[in-house]
């Protein structure tokens, strides 16, 4: 068994890992923690902004109405 000694930032270092990588720690018992790899959560695919625009026309919540007609409508 290997021994490691935390620094003056509570910080150890596990073997086999890279800067990044996600982990989940659980205290199981007094003196006893469990060290749960993570996958990472994939990045959502990047947009083109073309794309974006085509869907924000086509948004129900998109005012149909021109800045003259709504301000009628609602104003006395």
């Amino acid at each position: 068994m290997k021994v490691t000694i935390a620094d003056q930032k509570r910080r150890i270092v596990l073997p086999g890992i890279q800067p990044g990588d996600c982990f989940a720690v659980n205290e199981i018992g007094p003196g006893y923690l469990e060290v749960v790899k993570m996958e990472p959560i994939p990045k959502p695919e990047s947009k083109k902004v073309d794309d974006v625009f085509k869907k924000m026309d086509k948004h129900p919540l998109t005012p149909q109405l021109d800045w003259e007609t709504l301000k009628s409508q609602t104003r006395e």
